[in-house]
């Protein structure tokens, strides 16, 4: 099978199925094309916006019908719709065969198949910077280079039918106060997406959009913030980006699924976060094939999110700057966190300020590594109904930084071995402080840490530092009502005995005589 390509996106070609034959003496002309016969057998397409096929003919074949009686040869043409798998921007099919039956109609039946011809449109291309304004002349185009930018406008509906990519800076939807419904169906793929400020806007749905990738300075965003009403977003097949993810901001949204997305990778310019903050609504997040980021991950301030699981996320790394890392904060219905892969970090933990949360698990969690700032590692506050805190294979971290868990009892590290931050002194710290029923911490193979602190515990009973050689800054042990001085006191001196203590020692006020 042949296939011509036209250059302009719409041609006024037969509509329906048309039979042309012989200088349309057989069958009816299209209403735009006409077919004639050329000196050496072959057939002429020719339409009226200038659009010319040449068809060949086969041996033998003759039209109109001979004296002989050999059949004559016809023609039909009809329209192929955008999304045919010969024309993916439309077109026309011509089919031809013998009209067998001589009733002047090519029926299915007498099509040939193997003689089927194409004539495709091309994609529209349109390059600017457009708006509202210019919707009308848009209804055609499948690319746009440049901007597309739709704000402050009375619009109820926005649909682009045929749009499948925007390349340059983007598409950008805010402050649309009537918006109630966009369609983008065929959109594959653009350099970001805003969308924010919509009043009216309920649901949001990109059924075949794959990709964020941006060019040049434009990183390939998604943002979706500041739209009260809207309860849904849909991105099925949303696979890469190159840039950020942020859902801030959205009071009525519900439920939040990106299921085919599998990294967070950037482009170096600056941090590629997922940001899911503010959607006082929102109970379901779905990120199921997430395995990689290279920015942060927050997650604050959802009143009514009560589990988060990344179920496949594996690796959290950063692009070498200050980051916030793994942020879980102010979820005052949160009662999980799940990381049940996750193996490796350069970024912080922090989980704080969860009124609810009960569980905290990294089960694969083996290194929790720093930049070199303060607050580097894991650092897990204010959660005041926290009782199950689970990192059993941590063996080499940042900084920990435990504080005001009010329920949590027991805290265990089995295969800690070191906490430092890239050499710098009181960086690498182990803080467990003001807690009200912690009463035993465990981490029987920690052998150094930068600096150490292990105050005003108030049931601290008993701990399991077996192993403990080095700190390498000050040594903090006071106001554990319920710790034995003396247990405190053979720690000290196991440490002093083995590679010591570089910086000062307060170990003895406020503790179980």
């Amino acid at each position: 099978m042949k296939h011509a390509h036209l250059w302009l996106i719409t041609v006024a070609l037969c509509t329906g199925i048309a039979s042309c034959g012989n200088d349309g003496s057989n069958g009816n002309d299209g209403s735009s094309c006409t077919v004639s016969e050329a000196e050496d057998g072959t057939l002429r397409l020719v339409c009226d916006d200038g659009t010319e096929a040449i068809l060949p003919t086969q041996p033998g074949d003759t039209t109109p019908a001979d004296p002989d009686g050999n059949p004559s040869t016809l023609i039909a043409i009809s329209d192929l719709p955008e999304g045919d798998t010969s024309c993916p921007f439309g077109g026309v099919r011509i089919d031809m065969g013998a009209d067998a039956n001589n009733n002047g109609v090519l029926d299915k039946k007498e099509i040939d198949a193997e003689r089927a011809h194409y004539l495709c449109h091309s994609a529209e291309f349109c390059a600017g910077i457009f708006s509202a304004n210019d919707l009308d002349t848009l209804q055609s185009c499948h690319t746009i280079f440049g901007v597309l930018e739709i704000s402050n406008s009375d619009l109820q509906t926005l649909s682009l039918p045929k749009l499948t990519q925007i390349l340059g800076t983007g598409l950008g939807i805010f402050d649309n106060p009537a918006l109630t419904d966009v369609q983008f169906p065929k959109l594959i793929k653009s350099a970001e997406l805003y969308i924010n400020g919509n009043d009216a806007l309920e649901t949001l749905s990109f059924p075949e959009f794959e990709a964020l990738e941006g060019m040049g300075y434009s990183r390939g965003a998604l943002n979706i913030s500041q739209n009260p009403a809207l309860t849904d977003i849909q991105f099925p097949k949303l696979s890469r980006t190159s840039g950020n993810i942020h859902i801030i901001e959205n009071d009525a949204l519900e439920t939040l699924s990106f299921p085919e997305i599998e990294a967070l990778e950037g482009m170096g310019y600056s941090r590629n976060d997922l940001n899911i903050s503010q959607n006082p609504a929102l109970t379901d997040v779905q990120f199921p094939k997430l395995s990689r980021t290279l920015g942060d991950i927050r997650v604050t301030k959802n009143n009514a999110l009560e589990t988060l699981s990344f179920p496949e996320l594996e690796a959290l790394e950063h692009m070498g700057y200050s980051s916030d890392g793994l942020n879980v904060s102010q979820n005052p219905a949160l009662t999980d966190v799940q990381f049940p892969k996750l193996s490796r970090t350069s970024v912080n933990i922090n989980v704080a300020d969860n009124d609810a949360l009960k569980t905290l698990s990294f089960p694969e969690l083996e290194v929790l590594e720093g930049l070199g700032y303060s607050s580097d590692g894991l650092n897990v506050y204010n959660n005041p109904a926290l009782t199950d805190v689970q990192f059993p294979k941590l063996t080499q971290g940042a900084r920990i930084y435990f504080s005001q868990n009010d329920a949590l009892e027991t805290l265990s590290f089995p295969e800690l071995e070191i906490l430092e931050n890239m050499g710098y002194i009181y960086r690498g710290a182990l803080q467990i402080v003001d807690h009200l029923a912690l009463a035993h911490i465990s981490a029987p193979q920690l052998t150094q840490v930068d600096a150490w602190d292990c105050s005003r515990n108030e049931s601290l009973a008993s701990f399991n530092f077996a192993s403990m050689s080095g700190v390498y800054g000050n040594f903090t042990m006071v106001n554990n009502p319920n710790l034995p001085q003396s247990n405190i006191d053979d720690l000290v001196t196991q440490i002093e005995g083995r590679d010591g203590i570089s910086g000062s020692t307060s170990a003895s006020s406020g503790n179980k005589p």
